[in-house]
């Protein structure tokens, strides 16, 4: 479970659909802003554009127009695509690597050849003309962080265990990330006094994710605003998965059903309990067989529609309503 909130910024899917547009956005800036150059330099009616420097400074658009003709729209075609998601993103990462080790190199040679350049003038000019490789050497520098730091993301994940789990939590965390890939995931676990604690720390942001039985998910969702982000699946090759709540009488009670329950005895699993508390209340409810006292309290107003419940936990789950 993680917190869910509609206007959060930092939601998968908003994150996802933020890094598209962002994509498209750059691709159609880096496409007309490099074409512009390489057009300059070409169409320059006077030919004085046609110099050594700029020849490089063409190679250099010709590069990044690669990248936003073909690198930037697959980067966003991956985020649309639901199957084989990977491929696009392995394409986009060599294309985009290619294209920065070629403008890098770019950049290199522009160096080295306006120092060349600029070592043949007098003395009282070079501490000015010194700038402009000094400059594009440092812009080199600049884009070989950049790539470093493009592919260095990390995310951090704090997962909230409880009892026995802490310690498969932390053989847990060692395993996450894979060779290879372009992020960096450091994850640590904390210790929660049970599944309740750990969902009060995600609400407080102490927390990312907790495990929780389907019980504790209902209770997650309904009142602390969170939501589930992965479930294990045991249903056939549909695909789907049942839980079922089972009613168990004694042969000799005949004479009722479950629309004919009012004023019996009953027996639960626990309170707040999915199959024993959570589904028979609830389809008593939506049945309209039960009706919800003026307090609000389930508790309550089961007592009022049961001759006597057996309900373990009922005092501890009634405190928090």
């Amino acid at each position: 479970m993680t917190e869910h909130d509609e206007s959060h910024p930092f939601l998968p899917e908003k994150i996802t659909t933020t890094e598209m547009a962002l994509a498209i956005a750059l691709a159609v800036i880096t496409s007309v802003g490099n074409l512009l150059v390489i057009v300059a330099v070409y169409k320059d009616p006077c030919r004085e554009l046609r110099t050594i420097s700029n020849y490089f400074v063409v190679n250099l658009a010709v590069a990044d127009l690669i990248t936003g003709l073909i690198t930037e729209p697959i980067w966003a075609l991956q985020h649309w695509v639901k199957e084989n998601r990977g491929n696009y993103t392995i394409a986009a990462n060599v294309l985009l690597a290619l294209a920065v080790e070629a403008s890098c190199l770019t950049v290199l040679f522009l160096t080295i050849e306006r120092s060349y350049t600029h070592g043949t003038l007098r003395v009282f000019a070079c501490t000015r003309l010194q700038m402009i490789p000094s400059n594009l050497f440092k812009l080199a520098l600049l884009q070989l962080l950049f790539v470093n730091v493009t592919f260095a993301a990390v995310i951090n994940i704090t997962w909230c265990a409880t009892g026995k789990e802490l310690e498969k939590c932390s053989r847990l965390m060692t395993l996450f990330g894979y060779p290879g890939a372009d992020f960096e995931i450091i994850a640590d676990c904390i210790t929660g006094q049970n599944a309740t604690d750990c969902i009060d720390k995600i609400e407080k942001g102490e927390a990312d994710l907790v495990s929780l039985d389907s019980e504790h998910t209902l209770i997650a969702g309904k009142y602390h605003n969170l939501v589930p982000v992965v479930a294990q699946d045991y249903g056939g090759d549909e695909g789907t998965s049942c839980f079922y709540a089972v009613a168990v009488v004694r042969k000799n009670n005949t004479g009722f059903d479950i629309t004919s329950l009012k004023g019996k005895k009953s027996c639960h699993t626990g309170a707040n309990k999915t199959a024993g508390w959570n589904i028979p209340v609830g389809f008593l409810l939506m049945k309209k067989l039960l009706k919800m006292d003026k307090s609000c309290n389930p508790f309550t107003s089961v007592g009022n529609f049961f001759a006597s419940s057996c309900i373990p936990g009922e005092k501890l789950h009634a405190l928090a309503i």
